[in-house]
Protein backbone atom coordinates (compact mmCIF):
# COMPACT_ATOMS: atom_id res chain seq x y z
CA UNK A 1 0.00 0.00 0.00
CA UNK A 2 1.56 3.34 -0.98
CA UNK A 3 1.96 6.10 1.59
CA UNK A 4 -0.92 8.57 1.34
CA UNK A 5 1.35 11.46 2.29
CA UNK A 6 3.88 12.22 -0.50
CA UNK A 7 6.10 14.21 1.91
CA UNK A 8 6.30 11.25 4.27
CA UNK A 9 7.19 9.01 1.32
CA UNK A 10 10.04 11.39 0.34
CA UNK A 11 11.34 11.58 3.90
CA UNK A 12 11.35 7.80 4.28
CA UNK A 13 13.09 7.38 0.92
CA UNK A 14 15.74 9.92 1.92
CA UNK A 15 16.33 8.05 5.20
CA UNK A 16 16.50 4.59 3.60
CA UNK A 17 20.06 4.82 2.20
CA UNK A 18 21.68 6.28 5.36
CA UNK A 19 19.86 3.68 7.47
CA UNK A 20 21.04 0.83 5.22
CA UNK A 21 24.63 2.11 5.29
CA UNK A 22 24.50 2.41 9.10
CA UNK A 23 23.27 -1.17 9.43
CA UNK A 24 25.98 -2.47 7.10
CA UNK A 25 28.72 -0.58 8.94
CA UNK A 26 27.43 -1.79 12.32
CA UNK A 27 27.29 -5.39 11.11
CA UNK A 28 30.78 -5.24 9.64
CA UNK A 29 32.36 -5.61 13.09
CA UNK A 30 35.36 -3.67 14.31
CA UNK A 31 37.10 -1.59 11.72
CA UNK A 32 40.77 -2.58 11.25
CA UNK A 33 41.91 0.92 12.28
CA UNK A 34 40.31 0.43 15.72
CA UNK A 35 42.82 -2.30 16.63
CA UNK A 36 45.70 -0.96 18.70
CA UNK A 37 48.09 -3.70 19.94
CA UNK A 38 49.52 -1.34 22.57
CA UNK A 39 46.17 -1.35 24.43
CA UNK A 40 45.63 -4.46 26.53
CA UNK A 41 41.87 -4.68 25.99
CA UNK A 42 42.25 -4.60 22.17
CA UNK A 43 42.30 -7.88 20.25
CA UNK A 44 42.54 -8.34 16.47
CA UNK A 45 38.98 -9.77 16.51
CA UNK A 46 37.45 -7.21 18.91
CA UNK A 47 37.73 -6.15 22.53
CA UNK A 48 38.01 -8.07 25.81
CA UNK A 49 37.15 -7.30 29.42
CA UNK A 50 40.29 -7.03 31.57
CA UNK A 51 38.38 -6.83 34.86
CA UNK A 52 37.46 -10.36 35.86
CA UNK A 53 36.57 -13.51 34.00
CA UNK A 54 34.05 -13.63 31.18
CA UNK A 55 30.69 -15.11 32.16
CA UNK A 56 30.50 -17.76 34.82
CA UNK A 57 27.94 -15.89 36.94
CA UNK A 58 24.52 -17.30 37.75
CA UNK A 59 21.24 -15.46 38.05
CA UNK A 60 21.51 -16.00 41.82
CA UNK A 61 24.90 -14.25 41.77
CA UNK A 62 23.28 -11.31 40.00
CA UNK A 63 20.47 -11.11 42.56
CA UNK A 64 22.94 -11.33 45.47
CA UNK A 65 25.06 -8.55 43.95
CA UNK A 66 22.01 -6.28 43.46
CA UNK A 67 20.77 -7.06 47.00
CA UNK A 68 24.14 -6.09 48.49
CA UNK A 69 24.23 -2.89 46.42
CA UNK A 70 20.70 -1.96 47.51
CA UNK A 71 21.48 -2.60 51.20
CA UNK A 72 24.60 -0.41 50.93
CA UNK A 73 22.67 2.35 49.05
CA UNK A 74 24.89 1.93 46.01
CA UNK A 75 25.47 3.59 43.71
CA UNK A 76 25.30 6.87 45.64
CA UNK A 77 23.54 9.77 43.96
CA UNK A 78 25.99 11.80 41.88
CA UNK A 79 27.16 14.76 43.97
CA UNK A 80 27.99 16.77 40.85
CA UNK A 81 24.27 17.09 40.07
CA UNK A 82 22.62 20.22 41.38
CA UNK A 83 19.04 19.43 42.40
CA UNK A 84 19.38 16.13 40.50
CA UNK A 85 19.26 17.91 37.14
CA UNK A 86 22.93 17.96 36.24
CA UNK A 87 23.27 21.61 37.12
CA UNK A 88 21.30 22.94 34.17
CA UNK A 89 17.94 24.65 34.02
CA UNK A 90 15.13 22.73 32.34
CA UNK A 91 13.52 25.06 29.79
CA UNK A 92 10.19 24.45 28.08
CA UNK A 93 10.40 24.88 24.29
CA UNK A 94 8.09 27.35 22.58
CA UNK A 95 6.09 24.67 20.78
CA UNK A 96 3.96 27.16 18.84
CA UNK A 97 6.95 29.06 17.45
CA UNK A 98 8.78 25.86 16.52
CA UNK A 99 5.72 24.37 14.82
CA UNK A 100 5.10 27.60 12.87
CA UNK A 101 8.71 27.82 11.62
CA UNK A 102 8.95 26.24 8.13
CA UNK A 103 12.65 25.40 8.58
CA UNK A 104 13.82 21.97 9.68
CA UNK A 105 14.66 21.74 13.38
CA UNK A 106 15.50 19.33 16.18
CA UNK A 107 14.29 19.96 19.73
CA UNK A 108 15.72 17.79 22.48
CA UNK A 109 12.97 16.65 24.86
CA UNK A 110 15.15 14.57 27.16
CA UNK A 111 17.33 11.45 27.22
CA UNK A 112 16.98 10.01 23.70
CA UNK A 113 13.70 11.76 22.89
CA UNK A 114 13.86 14.45 20.23
CA UNK A 115 11.16 16.26 18.26
CA UNK A 116 12.32 16.58 14.66
CA UNK A 117 10.60 18.92 12.20
CA UNK A 118 11.48 17.96 8.65
CA UNK A 119 9.64 18.84 5.43
CA UNK A 120 6.54 19.78 7.42
CA UNK A 121 6.50 16.48 9.31
CA UNK A 122 6.68 16.03 13.08
CA UNK A 123 8.92 13.10 14.00
CA UNK A 124 9.64 11.79 17.51
CA UNK A 125 12.72 9.72 18.26
CA UNK A 126 12.60 7.14 21.04
CA UNK A 127 9.70 8.78 22.90
CA UNK A 128 9.79 8.52 26.70
CA UNK A 129 7.18 10.63 28.46
CA UNK A 130 6.42 8.59 31.59
CA UNK A 131 7.81 9.03 35.10
CA UNK A 132 9.53 5.62 34.99
CA UNK A 133 11.57 3.88 32.30
CA UNK A 134 9.51 0.72 32.53
CA UNK A 135 6.54 -1.03 30.94
CA UNK A 136 4.76 -0.75 34.31
CA UNK A 137 4.10 2.39 36.36
CA UNK A 138 5.21 0.97 39.72
CA UNK A 139 8.72 -0.31 38.87
CA UNK A 140 11.81 0.78 37.01
CA UNK A 141 14.12 3.79 37.23
CA UNK A 142 12.44 7.08 38.08
CA UNK A 143 12.87 10.08 35.80
CA UNK A 144 15.55 12.38 37.29
CA UNK A 145 14.94 15.39 35.08
CA UNK A 146 11.40 16.73 34.62
CA UNK A 147 9.94 16.79 31.14
CA UNK A 148 10.17 20.21 29.49
CA UNK A 149 7.04 19.47 27.45
CA UNK A 150 4.32 16.82 27.56
CA UNK A 151 3.16 14.72 24.65
CA UNK A 152 -0.20 16.53 24.70
CA UNK A 153 1.56 19.88 24.20
CA UNK A 154 3.28 18.73 20.98
CA UNK A 155 1.57 19.03 17.60
CA UNK A 156 0.29 15.95 15.75
CA UNK A 157 3.13 13.44 15.37
CA UNK A 158 3.52 11.96 11.87
CA UNK A 159 6.31 9.45 12.50
CA UNK A 160 7.89 7.75 15.51
CA UNK A 161 11.44 6.39 15.23
CA UNK A 162 12.54 3.79 17.76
Amino acid sequence: MPFPNPILRRVLRSLALPAAVSVLVACAGNAPESYDPSRLHHRPDGFTNLHGPRGGKSFGDLLAWRWQAWRASLPPPPSRFVDGYGGFEVLAPDVGAIAADPRASVTWIGHATAWVRLAGLNILTDPHFSERASPVTWAGPVRRVPLPVTLAQLPRIDLVVL
